[in-house]
């Protein structure tokens, strides 16, 4: 069993990277807005909606094999 500090401590490793992704559209949509650097605040705002995306597909794709085709064992199943 983990400890409450192992826990802690699994808990924080990714907080900043985080906090530095959401980060990411704000960061673009000043580059947009407010700077000369047009393209490089479409660039952020296009790499994270991006990464948004391969997100969502993955946990689809991954939710689809567990739920539908039953491709991990000990899971909950759709086809007995």
């Amino acid at each position: 069993m983990l400890s409450l500090k192992q826990t802690m401590i699994d808990f924080l490793v990714p907080t900043p990277l985080t906090i530095g992704f959401l980060l990411v559209p704000f960061c673009g949509l000043f580059f947009l807005k407010r700077t000369k650097y047009r393209k490089l605040g479409i660039g952020l705002i296009i790499v994270f909606v991006g990464f948004l995306l391969y997100t969502v597909l993955g946990f689809l794709l991954l939710w689809l094999s567990v739920s539908v085709l039953g491709a991990h064992p000990g899971a909950e199943s759709l086809i007995n």
